[in-house]
């Protein structure tokens, strides 16, 4: 049965046109690279929006530090600053983690993109696609089929499978992933400059604390001076306090998107584009 299927595979004159079709197009395509190029492109933009995004959470983590630095007492308002401010730093710490993993992923990717779209490879997937075309129209080297077929898959796994995940990743990113990273990181930049104008406002506050101390000293001058500024102050707070919740929301969507767009995807279109290519004619 196995020679029935052989004989069949070597003596179609139409299938021997196809497969030299094929291989002399996927040739066309290594040696041209116009794929790789436009992956090559994509792979900077991602890492310079990574990049971006790293910046933006190590600006909102030095302004943390400084607004922390300069916190003065001022009782009520000043514990519940703290204690919105300490969860978000931890949080950033473990972001910057996260993004270190996350551009380590894409450099990691954009050297394997550069070694399988070098000259080397190029040369394997030529040799190897020429020693099929010369399986594909001998009768006599028929019996070679078997291997020959199985180095052009490897070569062709070598040469198109990480250009193929990367690419077709990138592809996800910009349709699905790219406004949902922009919007998260937009809105932390905004909660950092809330943050860095705490620092600003640290002498207006201690004013007014002073204000109210003298205010308990001397109940004489005004009640309803103290209640009105404390109230102020309180409103301020629950401001500032929501803020920083949604940035926190924020990193938490940043983190699981970096993570698909790094890793998760990119690795799951590897696994899919490998086991396409080495399965397929497995069974002829």
């Amino acid at each position: 049965m196995s020679s029935n299927s052989d004989s069949s595979w070597s003596t179609t004159g139409v299938g021997r046109i196809s497969l030299t079709v094929m291989t002399i197009v996927v040739l066309l395509v290594g040696f041209l690279k116009p794929v790789d190029t436009v992956t090559h492109e994509q792979l900077n933009q991602s890492m310079l929006a990574a990049g971006t995004s790293f910046a933006i959470a190590r600006s909102l983590d030095a302004a943390i530090s400084v607004a922390k630095s300069t916190e003065v007492s001022i009782g009520i308002a000043s514990i519940e600053l703290g204690e919105i401010l300490n969860p978000l730093s931890d949080l950033i710490d473990k972001f910057s983690w996260i993004m270190t993993v996350a551009v380590g992923s894409l450099a990691l990717q954009k050297i394997l993109l550069l070694i399988t779209s070098s000259v080397l490879a190029n040369m394997i997937l030529s040799i190897t696609a020429l020693a099929f075309l010369l399986v594909l129209w001998s009768d006599r080297a028929l019996r070679f089929k078997p291997v020959i077929v199985k180095t052009l898959k490897l070569a062709v796994l070598i040469r198109f499978a990480v250009v193929a995940a990367v690419g077709l990743s990138l592809a996800v990113d910009q349709l699905f992933l790219d406004d949902q990273v922009s919007q998260s990181s937009a809105q932390i930049e905004s909660v950092t400059l809330v943050v860095k104008g705490l620092s600003g406002q640290q002498d207006q506050i201690k004013s007014a604390g002073e204000a109210e101390s003298g205010i308990l000293d001397s109940l004489r001058e005004g009640w309803d001076t103290m209640t009105g500024s404390l109230s102020s102050q309180t409103a301020r707070v629950s401001t500032i306090k929501a803020k920083l919740e949604d940035s926190i929301l924020s990193f938490m969507n940043l983190i699981a998107l970096f993570l698909l767009k790094t890793v998760l995807i990119p690795l799951g279109f590897l696994l899919a584009v490998k086991r396409l290519l080495l399965d397929t004619g497995t069974r002829d």
